[in-house]
């Protein structure tokens, strides 16, 4: 009597499920040669048998991720921080696309920032107008904050506190955005020294000294 194919493979299932409840240890062995065989071979059916018990039973796959998930929380932290670091170009472009499909969300944080940091945004704002102005260079959030603590959070100058961020060598006269030519300074300070150099700022405040 001939079988269908459903049939033929059913009955193959049901001979290797015997097989390997009757001799377990010799189905490992010969599972671990095929994988080291081939090894991509082996991945790609891993996946596939994963994906259709997912398929299955959609929910229970779902809590043994979350909990696996919760159980190795550092784990995958540590494993995304690494990934970061040797593929940032993957990072970047995802980031891009993500704010080319959300441009409102995009503003809509970017508002509600610039309210809740109004003094962060000054000095931003500060930096690109530098930019647009024809400066060099660029400086991170890390690398200005790592500045600002540099002189303990005050004025360079007059060691009050800080409000805006100078270009020591001024823009107008070649100075760049690199942190070497950023420091922190309170606002008078800042707007009296203005396009000065340092020398030509404490020669203009000896003399008005006077």
């Amino acid at each position: 009597m001939k079988i269908s194919e459903e049939e033929r493979k059913e009955r193959a299932r049901e001979y290797m499920r015997k097989a390997r409840a009757e001799n377990p240890e010799k189905h490992r062995e010969l599972s671990r040669q095929c994988r080291l065989k081939d090894v991509e071979k082996a991945r790609k059916a891993t996946r596939e048998y994963m994906r259709r018990k997912r398929a299955e039973n959609v929910e229970e796959s779902n809590r043994k991720v979350r909990e696996w998930q919760r159980a190795n929380r550092d784990r995958l932290l540590a494993a995304k921080k690494q990934d970061r670091i040797d593929n940032p170009s993957k990072y970047i472009e995802r980031a891009k696309r993500w704010r080319n499909n959300n441009v409102e969300k995009c503003r809509e944080y970017a508002r509600a920032r610039r309210k809740t940091h109004p003094h962060e945004q000054r000095i931003y704002t500060r930096l690109a107008r530098a930019r647009r102005r024809g400066a060099s260079g660029s400086c991170t959030k890390a690398k200005l904050t790592e500045r600002i603590a540099f002189y303990g959070d005050s004025c360079a100058y007059c060691g009050s506190k800080y409000e805006h961020i100078d270009h020591v060598i001024p823009v107008a006269r070649g100075g760049t955005n690199w942190p070497a030519n950023l420091r922190p300074s309170c606002r008078s300070c800042n707007l009296e020294k203005s396009d000065k150099t340092l020398a030509e700022w404490q020669d203009y405040r000896q003399l008005s000294n006077q």
